[in-house]
């Protein structure tokens, strides 16, 4: 058996459903484009010799990908209500995508209850753990069901992957960005599993949603030219500063880490952000297989490590975790080439008492009470994460602001 996952293809801009009431919000269909990706999704899993059935998320971006793909590859599609988006309702609200007949009517390959209504209550906005318990409860009886030499494709959405990533544990396995159309191997009894595999499209092909590859790229590769110029004009301690780490980024903090080269790497926390570890206990068993992939990714530069834990962090397993990085407590002052680095995680507890030159922090911009652009207050220099990443020489007293980029 292999369990494959597929995200959506590209879809239509919003601009496309303005004023048209005939066309279901937040149900859009696929682009020209997005077709294109589900055709080359389709003869990649041929060229796989998949033989199987596709379970799809309803919405019709994620059956058009699967209609698509099940032509390519002879195979049928069921949609399952649980493979739906996640949820970002702020009031109770019921979804639905039509009957039975009305999605054979548009996909084909459907196999479907004619006379059922594809409908489900949204109660409230969920986030990954949400989404990773609605999805464990789904699959364990529809897969545990199934013949044990056939393929499954499972199709659905960014917050779906992230998901199914975590639930299959193939976190260490080609981690990137979730591309549409991206295929990842969740399963197979060889034991051979991937994550975000776009080999089969070619990158001006590479898009999510609005965001596309090599626009990013590009972005990354300015980035890049401004930090070294930058360490051009200012010689001295190179201090990298990074937060609240998503792991579908993980590949672009390694590509940055590997063009930087820092001195220092200052982590304030939040190791492997969508996973709220620290307060849901049910998260703990996936942060603990996230999280060492973004330790081990810092510990093997040359530089000294230091990680402040964030409220999604286990404190208490951070230390068994590290081999050489320095787990350090909330309002930690460091010494760096002169200038003292005050740590913290969350903004609102840090004691902004302490005598620092710089303060670098994370977790969120709720309560934000700077900027970029104004981030001076009393002598002090702020920093925060999610703002971007900043680098700093503090022999110079000079810092920079780069972004973050999905690549």
């Amino acid at each position: 058996m292999r369990i494959f996952f597929a995200r959506h293809g590209q879809v239509l801009p919003k601009s496309y459903y303005q004023g048209n009431a005939s066309l279901p919000v937040g149900n859009s269909a696929l682009s020209e484009l997005g077709n294109t990706q589900a055709a080359l999704l389709g003869k990649r899993l041929k060229e796989l010799g998949f033989n199987g059935i596709i379970y799809s998320s309803p919405y019709d971006r994620t059956m058009q990908t699967a209609d698509i793909v099940a032509k390519e590859v002879g195979a049928k599609v069921i949609p399952v209500i649980d493979l739906h988006e996640i949820s970002n309702v702020k009031e109770p609200t019921r979804r639905t995508v039509g009957s039975g007949a009305d999605i054979l009517a548009k996909f084909p390959s459907a196999v479907v209850d004619i006379d059922k209504e594809y409908a489900w209550d949204e109660e409230r906005a969920e986030d990954v753990s949400d989404v990773m318990h609605r999805l464990k409860e789904c699959l364990q009886p529809l897969l545990s069901g199934l013949p044990k030499d056939m393929d499954v494709l499972l199709v659905g959405h960014a917050a779906t992957a992230v998901s199914l990533r975590h639930l299959f544990n193939v976190e260490k396995e080609n981690m990137g960005f979730h591309w549409n159309c991206h295929l990842s191997l969740l399963y197979s009894t060889d034991g051979e599993k991937y994550a975000c595999d776009v080999r089969h499209l070619p990158e001006t092909a590479l898009t999510g949603n609005s965001l596309i590859y090599l626009e990013n790229k590009a972005k990354f590769d300015q980035a890049i030219e401004a930090a070294k110029n930058f360490l051009q004009s200012n010689k001295g301690t190179k201090v990298l500063h990074i937060s609240d780490t998503h792991s579908g980024n993980y590949r672009y903090y390694q590509r940055l880490l590997e063009e930087i080269c820092p001195d220092v790497i200052i982590h304030t926390g939040d190791l492997a952000d969508e996973l709220k570890a620290g307060r849901i206990e049910a998260m703990r068993p996936y942060w603990k297989a996230a999280a060492p992939v973004m330790i081990q990714m810092m510990e093997s530069m040359p530089a000294r490590v230091i990680i402040v834990p964030g409220n999604n962090d286990i404190e208490e397993t951070l230390s068994g975790l590290v081999k050489r990085a320095e787990v350090m407590p909330r309002n930690t002052v460091l010494t760096l080439g002169g200038k003292k680095f005050l740590l913290c995680h969350e903004l609102n507890r840090l004691d902004e008492s302490i005598e620092a030159d710089v303060c670098l922090y994370g977790h969120g911009l709720t309560g934000e009470t700077r900027t970029p652009d104004d981030n001076v207050r009393d002598g002090k220099q702020y920093y925060n994460a999610c703002w971007g990443i900043s680098l700093h020489v503090p022999e110079q007293g000079a810092s920079i602001l780069l972004p973050k980029v999905q690549i």
